[in-house]
């Protein structure tokens, strides 16, 4: 492990006082100093967008080390990494989530956990996505605490590991809505993307408003696949690569 303690900055989409990075910040507090900037409301599905028109509204302090910002959540990873929340100490890590919702397969593109956790790519140390696998139900009972644990864990492990990782690389972790003691292993899966079709229906409420039908449905399993090492009981830790270009594009463009 690191030497001295790992400064740890936080964020998520849910918003600054939202139940999963408060638990968040409660599990990867003795790893290190932990810094949470995050939105002022609620920014889910905004992606990795950010405020590039117009001067952003000042970070507010709460209390120690916990700030928020009427913003995006790549916003409030971009200031908590280049401005001065850890002093001239800078970021060991990024830690984006817990998120209130599963973010598997092309649901990545839009998630504003995963979109901010992309800001801390040039880290030596990869950035983390985490989120619950809730269905946001209304009696639903929401199991942070578990997501918590396996942050912390993966954390303790990217902090350990003596990898000198590709630039660009960062995770996308998983976690089933269910108690520690059901999980099928205490250890993550590595998995990669399941494939999920686009949402097909535009939903007419009034003239002129419109809302984004359901999510497409999970097309096919594989082994390896994260939608189904969720469905099966396991933490599901998914590589991601900032390059999204075809490394051989010649003859690979073809579904044959």
């Amino acid at each position: 492990m690191k030497e001295t303690p790992a400064k740890i900055l936080v964020t998520n989409d849910d918003g600054y006082d939202s139940e999963g990075i408060t638990v968040l910040r409660n599990h990867l507090d003795s790893l290190g100093k932990v810094v949470s900037i995050a939105p002022t409301f609620d920014m889910s599905g905004v992606g990795s967008s950010l405020t590039l028109q117009h001067i952003l509204p000042y970070a507010e302090h709460i209390e120690d080390d916990i700030w928020h910002l009427s913003g995006t959540p790549s916003d409030c990873a971009y200031v908590g990494l280049h401005s001065d929340l850890f002093g001239r100490l800078g970021v060991d890590v990024l830690v984006s989530g817990i998120n209130d919702g599963d973010n598997i397969s092309t649901d990545i593109h839009s998630s504003g956990t995963v979109g901010a956790a992309m800001q801390g790519v040039h880290l030596d140390i990869p950035p983390v996505a985490v989120s619950l696998c809730t269905k946001k139900l209304a009696d639903e009972t929401k199991h942070f605490e578990t997501a918590g644990w396996a942050a912390r864990r993966f954390v303790t492990f990217l902090l350990n590991c003596k990898i000198r990782w590709k630039r660009g690389i960062f995770f996308n972790m998983n976690v089933p809505n269910i108690p520690i003691s059901d999980l099928h292993s205490s250890q993550w899966k590595w998995t990669t993307l399941a494939r999920r079709g686009c949402p097909t229906k535009c939903v007419k409420h009034a003239e002129r408003r419109y809302s984004i039908g359901n999510r497409g449905s999970i097309e096919h399993f594989s082994a390896d696949m994260d939608a189904l090492a969720v469905h099966s009981n396991f933490i599901s830790v998914t590589p991601l690569c900032t390059d999204m270009s075809i490394a051989e594009p010649r003859g690979s463009l073809y579904d044959e």
